[in-house]
C-alpha cells in the first residue's frame, strides 16, 4: 500500500508540473531588469526620473521600496517569473482526476480483490486531496501576489520609522553635543575654583567625568546615526556610502490625531489585513473539510488578534501625545525660567552661572519638545500602516 500511495503522489506531482510549464509560453521580448521590480514601459519617464534621482521623499517610500529593496524586488521578479512559467495556474481538478483514473487502470489490471481496490482508491483520493490542497494553497496567484504585498508593505513602513529614527536621532545628537557643551564649561569652571582654592579636587574630578561621559555618549550617538543613514540607503538602492537628501517627516497635526477612531479604523483593519486576506484565500482553494475548518478558526483568531494590536497601537498613540504635552509643558516653565534668570542677571541679583544653566535648560527642553514630536509621529504612522493593512494577525495557538 505504501508503494501506491507514492506511486500516486509522484504521479500527481508530474502532472502539475507539467500542465504548469505548458500554461504559458516565454515572450520572446521580455526585458527581465535585476535592478528593479517593475519593467521599463510600466512607469513614465517621469517617474523613473523621480525615483533615480538622490532624493529620498515621503510621498515615494512605497514605490522606492518596489523598486530597489533588495528583499522586496527579488521576490516581485520571482512573482513574475512564476506566472511566466505557469506556476500560478495548475489545473488541480484535472490532476486529482488524472491520477484517480491512472490508479483505478492499475488496480484493474492487477486483478486484486474489487472491495480492496475500492478501499485503497478512496484512501489514495483521500491523501492526493490533502495534498493537492497544499499545492492550491502555495501556488495561488492572489494570496501569493497578496503575501508579496505584506512583505512590502510591511518594509515600507520599517523604512518611514527608520526615517523617523534618524531626524530624531538628529536631535537628540543636539542635545548630547549642547550636554558635552555644557558639562566641558562646568568642568573648567571647577578647575579654575580649585586653582583659586575655592573648589576641591572631587568636585573637579565629578564634572570632568560628566563632561567625558557626555562627549563619549555624542559619539555614540554620531556613529548610530550614520548606520541608520548607511541602513536606509542599501534598503532603498543605493550604496552604502551614498548621501541621498533626505524628506523632513510630515509630524501629524492635531485634526490628524483627532481624526483616528478606534472602532471605525480596527473595521477597516480588519478589511484591509493581508494576513487575514491570505488565509482567506487558502480557505477559498481548498478542498478536504479539515483544512477549510482549520483555516476558518485561524482566520478567527487572527481576527481578535488585530483587534488586540489595534488597541495597542491606538493606546500608544495617547501615550505618546501625553509625553509630547508634558515635554511643551516643561519647555514653557524652562522658558520662563530663563527670563526671569536674564531679569535677575541684568539687575545683578543672578550670576553668570545661574544664567547660563537656565539657558541651557530652556535649550535642552525644546530638544525635547523635538524629540517627542517624532515621537508621537513614528506611533501616529505605525497605527495607519495596522489600519491600512498590517496590524500584528498572529495568533496565540497558531
Amino acid at each position: 500500500m505504501k508503494g501506491k500511495r507514492a506511486a500516486a503522489a509522484a504521479m500527481s506531482a508530474m502532472l502539475i508540473l507539467l500542465m504548469s510549464r505548458n500554461a504559458f509560453a516565454f515572450g520572446s521580448n521580455v526585458d527581465m531588469s535585476p535592478h528593479q521590480s517593475s519593467y521599463e514601459r510600466e512607469r513614465t519617464s517621469e517617474e523613473w526620473a523621480k525615483l533615480r534621482d538622490n532624493r529620498i521623499d515621503w510621498d515615494e517610500l512605497r514605490d522606492l521600496v518596489h523598486e530597489y529593496n533588495p528583499t522586496v524586488s527579488e521576490l516581485w521578479i520571482r512573482f513574475r517569473d512564476n506566472e511566466h512559467d505557469g506556476l500560478y495556474h495548475v489545473g488541480i481538478s484535472s490532476a486529482l482526476e488524472a491520477v484517480e483514473q491512472r490508479y483505478s487502470e492499475a488496480s484493474s489490471r492487477a486483478g486484486t480483490d474489487i472491495e480492496q481496490a475500492m478501499a485503497d482508491l478512496e484512501y489514495q483520493t483521500s491523501s492526493v486531496r490533502t495534498a493537492l490542497d497544499s499545492t492550491a494553497q502555495s501556488t495561488d496567484r492572489e494570496a501569493a501576489r497578496a503575501q508579496i504585498e505584506q512583505t512590502e508593505q510591511t518594509v515600507t513602513e520599517t523604512i518611514r520609522k527608520s526615517i523617523i529614527t534618524i531626524r530624531s536621532s538628529e536631535e537628540q545628537r543636539k542635545l548630547f553635543a549642547l550636554k558635552a557643551s555644557h558639562n566641558q564649561s562646568l568642568y573648567e569652571a571647577a578647575v579654575r575654583r580649585e586653582a583659586a582654592g575655592q573648589g576641591t579636587a572631587l568636585d573637579t574630578l565629578m564634572t570632568k567625568e560628566s563632561w567625558e561621559q557626555s562627549a563619549l555618549s555624542l559619539q555614540e550617538a554620531e556613529t548610530q546615526l550614520k548606520k541608520l543613514r548607511q541602513l536606509l540607503a542599501v534598503n532603498l538602492g543605493w550604496k552604502y556610502d551614498a548621501s541621498p537628501e533626505l524628506c523632513a517627516v510630515p509630524l501629524p497635526t492635531a485634526e490628524q490625531l483627532s481624526g483616528l477612531h478606534l472602532d471605525t479604523d480596527t473595521k477597516l483593519a480588519l478589511q484591509n489585513n493581508l494576513a487575514i486576506r491570505i488565509s482567506e484565500r487558502k480557505q477559498a482553494v481548498s478542498g478536504t473539510d479539515g483544512q477549510v475548518n482549520q483555516l476558518g478558526l485561524r482566520i478567527e483568531n487572527q481576527k481578535e488578534a488585530v483587534r488586540s494590536d489595534m488597541i495597542s497601537r491606538y493606546q500608544a498613540v495617547k501615550q505618546a501625545e501625553g509625553g509630547l504635552s508634558q515635554a511643551r509643558l516643561t519647555a514653557q516653565n524652562a522658558a520662563a525660567a530663563l527670563q526671569k534668570a536674564e531679569r535677575s542677571f541684568s539687575l545683578g541679583a543672578a550670576s553668570a552661572r545661574d544664567l547660563e544653566q537656565a539657558r541651557f535648560a530652556a535649550e535642552s527642553a525644546e530638544l525635547s519638545v523635538r524629540i517627542a514630536e517624532y515621537s508621537l509621529a513614528s506611533e501616529y504612522y505605525d497605527y495607519l500602516a495596522g489600519r491600512d493593512g498590517i496590524a500584528t494577525a498572529n495568533a496565540g495557538n497558531e
